[in-house]
């Protein structure tokens, strides 16, 4: 999702993208992805937390940028 139109759509809607790295070396993420419903720590894998909600959206395999930008406006609304 580092592309500039994620980066932009971000930085104008104040969300915060963080990224883990998986590795043997860090199993927290395993662990993490574990809890988010990512039973098989597949990635890439994506979980977006909405003001409010104690439980992210879940992504996992290749999703477009827009489709990023596109689940984060729909959040957004939702909030209001």
């Amino acid at each position: 999702m580092n592309v500039r139109s994620t980066r932009e759509f971000f930085e104008a809607n104040n969300v915060v993208a963080m990224r883990a790295y998986k590795s043997p070396m860090n199993p927290d993420v395993d662990n993490q992805m574990i809890k988010l419903g990512n039973k098989l720590t597949a990635i890439p894998f994506y979980a977006i937390y909405a003001p409010g909600e104690e439980e992210p959206v879940t992504f996992d395999g290749i999703i477009s940028a827009g489709g990023i930008q596109d689940e984060i406006k729909r959040l957004m609304n939702n909030d209001q």
